[in-house]
């Protein structure tokens, strides 16, 4: 099943996400637009173009966000389609992102049971999503 079949069945995770999110267009960097080498600067992405020491030219670059190598390998590992994943720099900023597309402020809820993640009641609490604490 395609997402547009998804959509249109009313099922698949399009339908979870906010409105505003649907709506938006995909992002894209400045470094995405243009050949990239080793004369290439990007001012806007405050990178230096130059090496921070002899023999460390790939340390003054920041990683691509969603490195194609990663996400093929992670597919190929897992069986899934490259819609299905995304890479996130870590655990805070994969539930940041999701609380932000899922939850609606002031109209969803998010449970926790303590002790847990700080970062699940804090980002529900960034987002104006009430948080609900059940003990276990």
């Amino acid at each position: 099943m395609t997402e547009m079949d998804e959509i249109k069945a009313g099922t698949g995770m399009s339908v979870r996400a906010r409105p505003e999110i649907l709506a938006m267009k995909g992002y894209v960097s400045a470094r995405s637009l243009v050949a990239t080498g080793g004369s290439t600067v990007f001012l806007d992405a405050n990178e230096c173009p130059y090496e921070p020491f002899v023999g460390a030219s790939g340390l003054a670059r920041y990683p691509m966000q969603q490195p194609p190598e990663l996400v093929r390998a992670i597919c190929d590992w897992l069986d899934l389609s490259s819609r299905n994943v995304t890479v996130a720099r870590g655990a805070d900023e994969g539930i940041d992102c999701l609380m932000r597309a899922f939850c609606v402020p002031a109209v969803d809820n998010v449970i926790i049971c303590p002790p847990t993640f700080a970062m699940y009641a804090q980002s529900a609490m960034l987002q104006g999503v009430e948080v609900r604490k059940v003990p276990l």
